[in-house]
């Protein structure tokens, strides 16, 4: 599975796409869940429909979690969504880090509210 996702090149989107799984499925999602949090309850809730479990895995980049920047930065969104310009990066720094806590701390509650992991 590693190596099909490794050398597939084609777009993807961050939630997987709705299908209603049996109710003794065991469904596990790897994303980056950057997504909003609306999509992301919207998408357990139909996987979750049927009393099917699952675990949701979160990949991210170092640079995601640690928001190392400084001076001035652009940050471009790779899906076309944009670009920011952030003339003192380093002052976006805790706002940046408190809206990441928020964001997991939503997805977590969503996830232990289904008995997910």
């Amino acid at each position: 599975m590693a190596q099909a996702i490794l050398h597939d090149i084609s777009a993807r989107e961050s939630l997987p796409p709705a299908f209603v799984p049996s109710s003794l499925s065991e469904i596990v999602v790897l994303s980056d869940f950057w997504s909003p949090l609306s999509e992301i309850q919207a998408t357990l809730a139909g996987l979750s429909s049927t009393g099917a479990h699952g675990t949701l895995v979160q990949i991210v980049d170092p640079a995601e979690e640690t928001f190392p920047y400084s001076g001035r930065v652009e940050f471009n969104e790779p899906e076309g969504a944009g670009a920011i310009i952030a003339g003192r990066a380093q002052n976006w720094k805790d706002d940046y880090t408190a809206k990441l806590a928020q964001h997991r701390d939503g997805i977590r509650a969503e996830v232990a509210r289904r008995g997910w992991l």
